[in-house]
């Protein structure tokens, strides 16, 4: 049933990936519609949790021990540690989520750590294809992970993902995030294991892709002054 399920992610990866990408460049307009923008915001969590768990399945259907476990540990660690920072402003400043995805739990909707946790994932298996030393690569991993929140930071704040105290990202904000995903490559790393499946890969480049189109387009559209923003 594993091998199987296997065989048919690698025959109909380009089908996979293509319908991924599509959807995002839909979301992209969706997102930057006036008139359908807030159905796109409406339907933001559904589609992340839908994608994100496919995406999480298909690299080891049902998921080897290890990556079982390391899963949830990442899931639940993100987690916490955003509601420990939501609710005293220590790991990452001071700030505090909007409606836009889903239903919080202590001030914190669970599918950040979802999200969190794909992104990592992601990063970790695209270095760890490149990069035989274990430390360099988790080091690239949260690089990788870095950028994307400096790309992810400004899009949430417009679009009311959440919103920081003063309008202001803290410094430490992406030295908690560096740090964290730092540790979390570096205990999936120590596994050993080489998965082969790339989607999440490319599934976290896709959704920077996305951010950075809408970083553009809020800044274009606020240079300008566009009466739609």
């Amino acid at each position: 049933m594993k091998r199987e399920i296997g065989i048919l992610f690698i025959r109909y990866k380009s089908l996979i990936e293509r319908n991924i990408a599509i959807s995002f460049a839909v979301g992209f307009l969706l997102h930057i519609i006036p008139f359908t923008r807030p159905f796109a915001l409406f339907v933001t969590p559904f589609f992340l949790l839908i994608a994100g768990l496919f995406v999480l399945f298909s690299v080891s259907f049902p998921p080897d021990r290890y990556l079982f476990v390391w899963y949830a540990v990442v899931f639940l660690l993100t987690f916490f540690i955003e509601v420990i920072g939501v609710n005293t402003g220590l790991v990452f400043g001071s700030y505090a989520y909007g409606p836009v995805l889903g239903p919080a739990i202590f001030g914190v909707p669970p599918l950040i750590g979802l999200n969190w946790t794909i992104i990592i994932l992601g990063t970790t298996i695209f270095f760890a294809h490149k990069i035989n030393n274990i430390f360099l690569s988790a080091l690239l991993t949260a690089s990788a992970c870095l950028v994307f929140d400096i790309i992810l930071e400004p899009v949430a704040m417009h679009f009311n993902y959440w919103r920081w105290a003063g309008g202001t990202i803290p410094f430490q904000n992406y030295l908690a995030w560096f740090l964290i995903s730092l540790c979390a490559s570096i205990s999936l790393l120590a596994g050993k294991k080489k998965y082969g499946n790339f989607l999440p890969a490319f599934y976290v480049f896709i959704q920077a892709a996305f951010f950075f189109s809408l970083l553009v387009f809020i800044f274009i559209a606020e240079w300008s002054h566009e009466i739609f923003l």
